[in-house]
């Protein structure tokens, strides 16, 4: 990770008595509340900016946009039994309460690709990054970094990537997006914590748009081709490869698009 740096931080109270961390512009949103939960902070909920320079996005790839086009928020999650195993599910969980979010605010509907891209008419409109960290007291904690394309994208992704405003004809205060997200974000973790992971998969296979894309998967140093269909009671994608071999790959870092 960079280190962090922000500009123009505010900080807004939130009804459960944590607060809201809101800055102009950061290094990476992801970062700022990385350093929260080491320094001991559990009066942060999220970490929301207009504008980041180094922000991260799955595999080591990098997050940009331009300043107060996109929601960029890192939201803090806490749990007693909570640990770093759970960040591939945990990425569903955010994955499922940002589509909700925008469903309340919207009215569009959101499509999945595992393991944590959002997709609307195929194209990317936003992705997840689920980071575990430990607190002074021993404890860990989960951050989910989730970036939306509200109101525009970068020319050079036009052919891959759409916008909330694009599709809608109109633009969005992100402002309210970010608290919907939050709302259902900490209403889906909760189903997550007291119900297990079933009811995070049952909503994400409803709007799952993985089967039939076509990866590549690194199997034992060997790059295999196939294609996907469908997602394990575990989270893992199940690949039928080329060679008729079904395989399941756990991490998108052992896997590519074709």
């Amino acid at each position: 990770m960079t280190e962090p740096s922000s500009l123009g931080c505010q900080e807004t109270a939130l009804p459960d008595g944590r607060i809201l961390l809101e800055y102009e512009s950061v290094t990476s949103t992801q970062d700022i509340a990385l350093t929260a939960v080491w320094a001991g902070r559990r009066d942060v909920a999220a970490v929301r900016s207009d504008h980041q320079t180094a922000g991260r996005g799955r595999s080591g790839g990098s997050w940009t946009a331009e300043a107060g086009t996109c929601l960029l928020a890192s939201y803090i999650l806490h749990a007693g039994a909570l640990q770093p195993t759970d960040a591939p599910q945990l990425a569903f969980v955010a994955a499922v309460a940002a589509a909700n979010a925008i469903l309340t605010v919207t009215g569009l509907e959101v499509g999945f690709k595992w393991p944590n891209d959002l997709l609307i008419d195929g194209r990317k409109l936003g992705g997840i990054l689920v980071e575990t960290a430990r607190l002074p007291d021993g404890s860990w904690a989960a951050i989910a970094g989730i970036g939306v394309n509200v109101n525009c994208i970068p020319p050079e992704l036009a052919s891959s990537a759409i916008s909330i405003r694009q599709k809608l004809g109109r633009t969005v205060t992100i402002s309210d997006l970010e608290g919907a997200v939050r709302l259902e974000l900490a209403s889906v973790f909760d189903t997550y914590g007291k119900h297990g992971f079933a009811p995070i998969r049952e909503r994400w296979l409803l709007s799952d748009r993985t089967p039939g894309m076509r990866f590549q998967a690194t199997v034992n140093g060997t790059l295999v081709p196939g294609t996907a269909v469908g997602i394990e009671e575990t989270g893992a994608l199940r690949i039928q490869c080329d060679s008729g071999e079904l395989i399941e790959v756990y991490s998108a870092s052992s896997l590519s698009d074709l």
